[in-house]
């Protein structure tokens, strides 16, 4: 039998699932621990770097995370962030439901997240780096938020127009929304400065530039 993107079971831009709000996760029961086994089976079928509920059909607050990084690796439950760092950095970010497209999203640089885990308990998760980058990516999914929404109007068209969603679909009716994230103007790259243990740097920390320099 042909293979198809079907079968790994992850919905694409145009599906209404994806747009849709999620309902908050009240009990783990076992149709929720079987939908999070299902996520994980096809993250790593796809070796991707996570995934919502929303993306397979699933239109509860729930995400999986896997950066491939020692320690960055979660399942949450009714995530939401609590604190935000001030510094925003770039990143070039893909999605499972828009594959093979590109986004360069802005986004706080370090997050604290507060959810309910695996057994029922609600923990707060510090992030930064990728791994922030990528629950952040995830919570907007959540949110009804694709990553194409902080692209101009003219690219999310684009994107449109290649997956050849239905003009009749909301996708096109959404293009009128500017984009998500921070204006233009504060878009400027800035250069980075470094820790010790190689992540961007928070103001309080000895600093370092990209050669390992203290400044």
């Amino acid at each position: 039998m042909k293979k198809s993107s079907k079968k790994v079971g992850v919905h694409t831009i145009g599906a209404p699932v994806l747009r849709a709000s999620n309902r908050k996760v009240l009990k783990l029961t076992p149709a929720i621990k079987e939908a999070v086994k299902n996520m994980w089976t096809i993250l790593e079928k796809i070796h991707g770097a996570g995934l919502s509920g929303p993306q397979i059909g699933l239109n509860k607050r729930v995400l999986i995370v896997n950066t491939g990084r020692i320690g960055e690796v979660a399942t949450l439950f009714n995530p939401e962030i609590i604190w935000q760092s001030d510094n925003y950095t770039p990143n070039e970010e893909g999605c499972l439901s828009i594959p093979g497209a590109i986004s360069k999203v802005w986004r706080p640089e370090k997050v604290k997240i507060k959810a309910m885990n695996l057994k029922g308990k609600i923990e707060e998760i510090e992030a930064g780096g990728i791994f922030s980058k990528a629950l952040q990516h995830e919570i907007d999914h959540l949110n009804g938020i694709l990553m194409i929404d902080y692209s101009p109007a003219e690219d999310r068209r684009a994107v449109l127009e290649h997956f050849k969603v239905a003009e009749d679909n909301i996708e096109y009716k959404l293009l009128e929304n500017a984009p998500l994230g921070l204006p233009p103007e504060k878009m400027a790259e800035k250069t980075l400065l470094y820790d010790a243990a190689g992540n961007v740097a928070g103001d309080k920390a000895t600093l370092y530039d990209a050669r390992g320099n203290k400044v």
